[in-house]
């Protein structure tokens, strides 16, 4: 937090053409600029990060700003990035309640990769999730999300195939988007062998595949059909 002192704070004021910018010898917190709002801390900043809790101070006048004076919501840090969240939830926070957001997301910090309608974040977590239903053309057959790079993507009125290729002894977690459940699927290695243990288990609610298969640099062809 940077500090102001008043000669700093007349300046800005000045700067926006306030005519009350020279009576800022008074204890007033609050000023509006404008169509913003200036927000005066007389406090120096060493008291509040050298006292105990001394930022839930700083934070709830942040809070009531941006919820009270900006509009603009309740104060989370939720970052929206296409159809990705970046969730944080700070362990100093002014509430103490956890922070839960609903939907349709996978939960691209779990390796599983599982759906979910609702993720509850706790003070100090952090949460990185895919929204489902920010996806652009539900309709078309994509892989959402995976631990590889997958490229010669091939798409069919019914079939969805493409080559995945990942460094060994890692085992790839996938989920793909599909219009309908596979009827069949073939997941082989690039000389066109079948993968032991590879494994494609359908969520209806989300319309998507999960498949698992160990990785290889060589690559892995998978082919799905409905």
């Amino acid at each position: 937090m940077m500090p102001y002192t008043n000669r700093n704070v007349q300046g800005i004021l000045k700067g926006h053409q306030l005519s009350f910018a020279p009576y800022l010898l008074t204890y007033k917190s609050v000023y509006s600029c404008g169509k913003r709002t200036v927000y005066v801390t007389r406090k120096d900043p060493n008291k509040f990060i050298m006292k105990k809790d001394g930022g839930r101070e700083y934070v709830d006048i942040v809070k009531k700003m941006y919820e009270q004076k900006a509009n603009a919501g309740e104060l989370v840090f939720n970052l929206e990035r296409g159809t990705f969240d970046l969730i944080a939830v700070l362990d100093e926070s002014v509430s103490q309640e956890p922070y839960t957001i609903k939907g349709l997301f996978i939960d691209l910090f779990d390796l599983e990769l599982p759906v979910l309608t609702e993720k509850t974040v706790n003070l100090g977590e952090q949460s990185y999730l895919f929204d489902i239903n920010r996806v652009g053309d539900k309709s078309k057959p994509q892989v959402l999300a995976a631990a590889s790079h997958t490229d010669n993507e091939k798409r069919g009125k019914d079939s969805y195939s493409f080559t995945t290729k990942s460094p060994l002894n890692r085992t790839n977690i996938m989920r793909v988007l599909l219009p309908s459940a596979p009827k069949s699927t073939a997941i082989t290695d690039a000389a066109g062998n079948g993968i032991k243990g590879a494994s494609c288990k359908w969520d209806e609610n989300s319309k998507t595949c999960l498949l698992g298969f160990e990785n290889n640099p060589d690559g892995v062809n998978v082919s799905l059909k409905w």
